[in-house]
Order: structure tokens, then C-alpha cells, then sequence
């Protein structure tokens, strides 16, 4: 998978195209990260980073006058292999939130994913956890989920009326309280957020993952989309 995630880095640098906007701009990339995940692990490895330009819009046919982000070159830093990075080595370039949709119907957020999408990635996650080789956490609370208690948690009762068919009792009616049964098929969705170190002996750029959310669609009763909340969260090797 990839993200279009762009990172904006403190040094500047002197353009090397010949119709920039800015004869000077800010180190700007776009990464390219392959997730993986394996024995109850979440990692990330970048393979592809694109520095990008700042350049006029000059494309036939266009309207907009705005400058827009052009790719220069794709370099690849990252080809498999495990680096061993040391401490002395390593410039930490800041935290990063990226979000990924694993949905087969997402085609915007899937159009540039280099692997095939992975919607039973929720169901791999879940099974780790019933068999206790991952912990799932609120969000919010920071609290330990029970996977018992996963169907319905953060989930609130809906009213259910039920009709007396022979209109007894008050207006011939009466309210119940359900607690509906989540949908896991609709967790399709990952909230990222990792550091970002670059080694400057090998030449990789490498993220440290530090926390996964899942998210979930909130849709009120009539129907309405109201975005995604997160919902569970856990950490690389369930450190918290």
C-alpha cells in the first residue's frame, strides 16, 4: 500500500527544474509505505520516496492558476532487507498520522496502492486478540477491551417500538431498548501514527510505528454519515 502523505521538512534546498515557482522551497516528499503485518505485529516499510517540486501550472487546458506538486525523481529506499540502524546514526524527522482504507469499494483511496486491498485485515487483527496475542484499548479511556466485549463496545441502545396488536395499554404501543451487534466488515479503516527516522549510514528512511487505530463509520439512526471515530486502538508489541 501507499500514502500521499506529504512531509514537511525544516532545510531548504535550491530547485533543480527549470520552471519552478520558488527558486528556493522546503524538502517536500511523498512516501510510499508497504504495511505488513505478522504474529500480531504491525510494521512499515517505505520503499519508494519522491521528492517533490513546486511548479506552475502550465498543463493545455488548464484553468487554475495555482502552482501545483510535481514528482522530480522516485528513489528506493528501502529493498527488504533488515538494517540494524545505531543511535548515533539516526535523525529524527518528526511524527506522522497516516490513514488507510482497506475498503474494495474505496476506489480514490485505493487508486495508487502498490498491493492488492485487504479487507479481512480486521479479521486477522480480531483473531489475534480472541486468542489473547493482542490487546485492543479505547481510544479515548485508554482502558483494556475484553474481546467479549468487542461486539458492542462504545455502541449505544436504539429504541425499538413495539405495537400491541389489539391497542392495549398506553397508545397502543411501547418502546424497547436493543443493543444493536457490530458490523466488523465495516472496519475498514487505520489511523497510523509513527515516527520517522532517517538513518544516515545506510540511507533509509525507516518509521517506528506508535500507535493503530480502527475506525469506524458513525451513521446516525436516520441514516446520516457522520465521519469515522476511532474506536480500538493497539500498540507495536502491545507497548503502551
Amino acid at each position: 500500500m501507499d500514502t500521499d502523505s506529504i512531509s514537511n521538512k525544516l532545510k531548504h534546498v535550491t530547485c533543480i527544474c527549470d520552471s519552478c515557482s520558488r527558486s528556493e522551497l522546503f524538502e517536500i516528499f511523498r512516501v510510499k509505505q508497504i504495511i505488513c503485518y505478522a504474529n500480531a505485529e504491525l510494521s512499515i516499510n517505505n520503499i519508494l520516496i519522491s521528492p517533490l517540486c513546486l511548479k506552475s501550472n502550465n498543463y493545455t487546458g488548464n484553468f487554475n492558476p495555482a502552482p501545483i506538486w510535481d514528482i522530480l525523481f522516485n528513489v528506493a529506499f528501502n529493498s527488504g532487507d533488515k538494517v540494524n540502524s545505531k543511535q548515533e546514526d539516526l535523525v529524527y524527522l518528526g511524527e506522522e498520522e497516516y490513514y488507510y482504507d482497506l475498503n474494495e469499494t474505496a476506489f480514490f483511496e485505493n487508486k495508487n496502492k502498490l498491493t492488492p486491498r485487504a479487507p479481512t485485515l480486521i479479521r486477522l487483527i480480531l483473531d489475534d486478540c480472541k486468542k489473547r496475542k493482542l490487546k485492543l484499548f479505547d481510544p479515548e479511556k485508554g482502558i483494556e477491551i475484553a474481546y467479549a466485549k468487542l461486539k458492542s463496545w462504545g455502541l449505544e441502545k436504539i429504541p425499538i417500538v413495539i405495537y400491541d396488536p389489539d391497542g392495549v395499554g398506553m397508545g397502543g404501543s411501547k418502546t424497547r431498548y436493543v443493543m444493536p451487534e457490530r458490523n466488523f466488515d465495516s472496519l475498514n479503516r487505520l489511523r497510523i501514527k509513527q515516527d520517522l527516522f532517517f538513518d544516515m549510514k545506510n540511507e533509509v528512511l525507516i518509521s517506528n510505528v506508535k500507535t493503530v487505530d480502527i475506525l469506524e463509520p458513525v451513521i446516525t439512526q436516520s441514516g446520516i454519515y457522520m465521519g469515522n471515530a476511532a474506536r480500538f486502538r493497539f500498540y507495536p508489541k502491545n507497548k503502551r
